[in-house]
């Protein structure tokens, strides 16, 4: 016999309300501990950025500047609103640089996302950790783990060999993509603003350094201005 419309409107709506239901119910019992690996992760991306701190303070981003918030709770509040200050000894009197997190569109279909270290008062990229990102694998993906692109975001280190000088981004002069192929072969000849894009993944490459560009105009001043030991 023929099965009334209403009968499989019905069954269609049962079933989707249970599977709402599902859902809801499995994200409500997940979220704790996915928000928990999330601030694990970004934990350990400040202490990588800035060099493994010995203590860290966290601020939050007003409208009037920053604001000291101890409790350093990593996930309370959305990235853009928090930063990160490290020092280099416990008792918090030997500034390292601000830890800051950031997020833009690149080839994926979601953002990318990262966090890196600024030294406010020299202008410097201390260090870069990508937290989540979804480029196509084996181009994309190599904004994490090619070394050559991930080396330019250090502080020189050894002997200083080319990308180990340590970039510079300011809200007056930013960081600018350069190809890699076109640089020249000593590190003493490539300016400190320019940045290796990765080839055949320009697009990630831009992404990533213009995520560090927004984040040092936007906050560039506040950053400068905050003083440790008024706590503004």
């Amino acid at each position: 016999p023929e099965v009334p419309s209403w009968r499989l409107v019905l069954t269609l709506a049962l079933a989707g309300a249970l599977s709402a239901l599902a859902l809801s119910v499995v994200n409500e019992l997940t979220l704790p501990a996915i928000e928990a690996t999330r601030a694990a992760v970004l934990r350990e991306a400040v202490a990588e950025v800035l060099g493994a701190p010995k203590a860290v303070t966290s601020l939050l981003v007003t409208p009037q500047g920053l604001v000291a918030d101890e409790t350093i709770q990593y996930m309370e509040v959305k990235d853009e609103e928090r930063v990160y200050l490290g020092f280099a000894d416990e008792a918090k009197t030997e500034p390292i640089g601000f830890a800051l997190v950031g997020k833009k569109f690149g080839y994926g279909s979601d953002p990318i996302k990262l966090a890196f270290g600024y030294d406010a008062s020299t202008g410097e990229v201390i260090g870069l950790k990508v937290l989540e990102h979804k480029e196509t694998p084996g181009i994309g993906t190599k904004i994490e783990d090619d070394p050559a692109f991930a080396g330019q975001w250090s502080r020189p280190v050894g002997d200083g060999t080319r990308r180990t000088t340590a970039r510079l981004a300011r809200a007056d002069a930013p960081l600018v993509a350069v190809r890699s192929d076109a640089n020249p072969a000593s590190d003493a000849e490539v300016e400190r603003h320019e940045v290796d894009t990765i080839s055949g993944a320009t697009i990630s490459s831009k992404a990533v350094i213009k995520i560090v560009n927004d984040r040092v105009r936007t906050l560039g001043s506040k950053l400068s201005a905050w003083n440790p030991e008024e706590g503004r």
